[in-house]
């Protein structure tokens, strides 16, 4: 293994906290496995050891480094494990370094947990299985994936709908109102929102004192009448000595002496004046549109300027302006209502989800998230719990800093609270390492906030130096997965104002260092593909199955990039890199998405016989084998379902036509597509008893193999 870089060398040094930036590509991984190294050489417990990463995949790879190199260690000559140690510490080794490093392999492996090098979940599990009774949990909970809280989440929705049958009950009501309101699927992500949410959710109710409550206070904040509907506001708006009739009368007869348009909106207001106010009602949107938009704005003008200085107009402008104010009470009215119902309805799934966890004892990732805040938030237990767990962590490091959330920065912050309050009982000198890149931050993920990371780092430097133990800044910005072409090109992109926006603080600058500086690069700018204008004008009744013939840029772009990979490998252009010609495996797309350019890209290149390996991701429940296969599964399970019977039959498992199938399925009244088949099959066995040969193979089969094995016989 190479040497470290002086800033990599520098980052892993375990001598005090250090904050890291790191750019992508980096080393990140590598600097904090050689920081865990360099403590456990420097004689650090390997139980006080905390190491929190972003995933389960990262903890494998880190914990899977180390236990390499602390192996390697073992059986290596004293000359090479000297040469290694002194690449990694930048010092000569003595021989009790030396001894040390040997031993560490088996001290670790004599770890009854491992190193402790997990993700902030697995930690939470840990000390709410370590302290169950304080955290108020069962000592024997299971966490849950998000799977399976999904099929939880389901099953609460579904008591809550059964209990929303009552049209007359509040929830009842509640779930009318956002059947109407929501589209198809929309009120099961609402809902699915509502409960990644209900930590705070559930602190805003208890703080107004339960949900009816919290219902008034939310009308309340918009101004809005409980329990009055929206058409209520319309009726009391157009009932008698709501308005100034005689005003609006004269101005309308003002009105009708002005220009064509004026006298159509005269004609209208005294129309309507005349009405009884259940007509008005009736015909209160053609009057509001005399004075409002249809997008509820106010008209600029409600008359011309040949009458519009007369005093009786003023009348139409105090009109305007209660309507305007009834717009915004209807609107608040509106969002009252809803909310209502989302709340009403959330929170019942909320408590019914709660209490299907309770009842099987388990928590999902949030929970262990928010009971553990709690367990080291609460009065008179905290202190205890911190004293125990202070007395075991003696050097956390945290991965990925700028995707953690602020929920799990206040479990890292409470864990480090004491790192820097000066000498402990202990001799032990506590560090923090974090590493984390703003630029990477994918924000939103998991609630992660880049404004509360840049907090979270101000914080920590307050609390270093109010204890005297300052934390050192370090950046990695040498790059050991690109060429200084691209990363010039990265940099120059950057250094626009426009661009650095929202990426970087207003006074940094983004510079990046490639460590393999004598590689080839070459960036190109192709020009923005466009759609084209349409050569032929759309067909007034286009046929179905007519083929697309639009310029598509995706298609462009598609072609373009697979002519130039094609004219590469015909003329045997040479990669600088290797000096050899470019081979199919040297060349690699990248796509900011996959979408429909990622399908034109697989597709142009098995029609130029371009050898790929396609797309690196495929959705499988979009795959027809895998929909064909589903079909199966169900049939065998229900074979009286026709429809998915009929899917079956159709796929090339069975593999009838359109005409066999229609033959089969038409006229036949209540008999069952399966009895059909099996009567088919005996008038007309070439050309139905294949199909029922084989499928009742499978019926019999089914009950009898578990499904791996069932599925692997039949393909």
């Amino acid at each position: 293994m190479s040497a470290p870089t002086p800033a990599q060398m520098l980052a892993a040094d375990p001598g005090g906290s250090v904050w890291v930036t790191a750019n992508a590509g980096t080393g990140k991984t590598r600097v904090l496995a050689d920081r865990v190294l360099r403590l456990l050489l420097a004689g650090a417990d390997p139980e006080g050891i905390l190491c929190l990463t972003f995933t389960k995949a990262a903890a494998a790879e880190m914990l899977l480094r180390i236990e390499q190199r602390l192996a390697g260690w073992v059986t290596a000559d004293d000359g090479k494990l000297a040469a290694e140690l002194e690449d990694l510490t930048g010092t000569p080794p003595d021989a009790a370094t030396l001894s040390r490093a040997r031993r560490l392999f088996a001290r670790v492996l004599d770890l009854p947990l491992g190193l402790g090098i997990m993700t902030i979940h697995a930690l939470c599990g840990a000390l709410l299985r370590r302290f169950p009774l304080e955290a108020g949990v069962a000592s024997h909970f299971e966490t849950i994936d998000e799977r399976t809280a999904t099929e939880l989440l389901r099953e609460a929705q579904a008591e809550v709908l059964r209990d929303g049958r009552d049209a007359e009950s509040p929830l009842g009501r509640a779930l009318d109102l956002l059947a109407v309101t929501l589209a198809d699927g929309g009120i099961a992500e609402a809902l699915a929102e509502a409960v990644g949410e209900r930590a705070p959710l559930l602190a805003t109710r208890d703080a107004h004192g339960g949900t009816e409550e919290l219902i008034r206070a939310v009308h309340g904040a918009l101004d809005a009448d409980l329990g009055v509907e929206p058409g209520e506001l319309a009726r009391r708006a157009c009932a008698d000595g709501e308005f100034d009739a005689l005003g609006l009368l004269a101005a309308a007869n003002i009105l009708r002496g002005g220009s064509a348009t004026d006298a159509e909106r005269g004609q209208g207001i005294a129309a309507w004046l005349d009405l009884v106010p259940d007509d008005r009602v009736r015909n209160f949107e053609a009057y509001r549109l005399c004075f409002l938009t249809r997008e509820g704005q106010g008209r600029k003008s409600l008359a011309t300027k040949k009458i519009a200085g007369d005093p009786a107009i003023q009348a139409l402008l105090h009109e305007q302006a209660r309507l305007l104010r009834l717009r915004d009470r209807l609107c608040g009215l509106t969002v009252a209502r809803r909310t209502a119902a989302l709340l009403r309805v959330a929170l019942a799934v909320i408590e019914r989800y709660e209490r299907l966890k309770a009842r099987q004892a388990v928590l999902d990732y949030d929970d262990l998230i928010e009971r553990t805040n709690a367990l080291l938030a609460q009065p008179g237990k905290t202190d205890w719990v911190l004293f125990k767990l202070d007395a075991r962590i003696d050097h956390l490091l945290v991965d990925e800093a700028q995707d953690t959330s602020p929920v799990q920065w206040k479990i890292i912050l409470r864990l480090s609270e004491e790192f820097f309050a000066g000498a402990g009982a202990r001799d032990v000198t506590r560090t923090l390492f974090v590493v984390g890149d703003e630029k990477q931050s994918i924000y939103s993920f998991q609630g992660a906030d880049l404004a509360n990371f840049q907090r979270v780092r101000a914080l920590l430097r307050s609390r270093a130096a109010a204890g005297g133990v300052p934390v050192r800044e370090a950046v990695l910005d040498r790059s050991f997965r690109s060429v200084p072409t691209v990363l010039a090109a990265v940099d120059a992109v950057f250094a626009l104002p426009e661009a650095r926006a929202g990426v970087l603080e207003r006074e940094d600058v983004l510079r990046h260092e490639a460590q393999r500086i004598d590689l080839q690069g070459r960036v190109e700018l192709w020009p923005l593909a466009v759609p084209a204008a349409a050569d032929e004008p759309v067909p007034a009744w286009p046929l179905p199955d007519a083929p697309r013939t639009a310029d598509e840029p995706e298609r462009r772009v598609a072609r373009t990039i697979v002519k130039t990979i094609r004219e590469w490998l015909e003329r045997g252009e040479i990669l600088e890199s290797t000096g050899k010609p470019i081979r199919p495996g040297d060349v690699m797309i990248l796509l900011s998405r996959r979408g429909i350019l990622q399908e034109r890209l697989v597709r142009a290149l098995k029609q130029a016989g371009v050898p790929a390996a396609g797309a690196d991701r495929l959705a499988l429940m979009d795959s027809l084998p895998v929909q064909d296969l589903m079909a199966l599964g169900h049939a065998v399970l229900l074979p009286e379902d026709d429809l998915n019977l009929a899917c079956l039959l159709k796929s090339p498992l069975l593999g009838l036509s359109e005409e066999d199938l229609f033959d089969l399925a038409f006229g036949r009244g209540a008999t069952s597509l399966i009895d059909r088949l099996r009567g088919a099959a005996l008038r007309e066995p070439a050309r139905y008893g294949v199909a029922s040969d084989r499928f009742a193979a499978w019926l019999e089969r089914a009950d009898f193999m578990p499904p791996f094995e069932f599925f692997t016989w039949v393909l």
